[in-house]
């Protein structure tokens, strides 16, 4: 319904995973959904979807052409060498262009892989893209570096609040043992909602 709303000249679908189960069932439930966006598509659009998620690559739809991003070799934009030292991540697209930006977590990496297709089909340059992306700040609640108390004694926290599902909550983990740090770590957890009866064995899966 959305998509016949908006009518887009350009469709992103970032990735697929265990979100909305409640309502949609199962991941080739959340797989569809998604994937309903690009019958939506003006004549003559662009879909820029992940190559890593199975068959989304040759989903039909209404565009004209569909442009692949993520760590597959068969990605036209591929995430290459990617490294993060805390609150700072740097990658390569391709065997090209590298990016740096404030934005920790290889997850983040790939959504900024989408970033630069979209860009690039907008006309932009590599270098305003890199800018753009160099100078990204992350909504509220998602992975916020903050630092509390003084840089040699103080406490580093990362506040990941705004939602959780498991892609995300693992994600945010991993981000969390990437973090350098001469202390503890310490991760604060609260529930993963609407998972319908997958519920009580993702939270287990995601525990151990």
């Amino acid at each position: 319904m959305l998509g016949r709303i908006a009518r887009p000249d350009i469709a992103v679908i970032t990735t697929v995973g265990a979100a909305h189960l409640e309502g949609l069932g199962d991941i080739h439930g959340v797989l569809r959904e998604k994937a309903s966006l690009l019958l939506e598509v003006r004549h003559g659009g662009v879909a820029v979807v992940n190559a890593d998620i199975e068959g989304l690559a040759h989903w039909p739809g209404r565009m004209s052409r569909t442009v692949t991003f993520g760590r597959s070799p068969d990605s036209e934009l591929r995430l290459r060498d990617y490294r993060a030292d805390g609150e700072t991540a740097r990658f390569r697209v391709g065997a090209g262009q590298t990016i740096s930006m404030p934005l920790p977590g290889e997850h983040n990496a790939m959504n900024a892989l989408a970033a630069v297709a979209v860009g690039r089909e907008l006309g932009l340059t590599d270098g305003t893209i890199a800018e753009a992306l160099a100078a990204a700040v992350p909504p509220a609640m998602r992975l916020e570096v903050r630092r509390i108390g003084p840089a040699d004694e103080g406490v580093v926290l990362i506040n990941d609040a705004y939602n959780a599902n498991p892609d995300s909550m693992a994600a945010a983990l991993r981000v969390l043992a990437d973090h350098p740090t001469a202390g503890r770590r310490i991760a604060i957890l609260g529930d993963m909602l609407e998972l319908g009866e997958t519920g009580p064995g993702y939270h287990r899966q995601l525990g151990e």
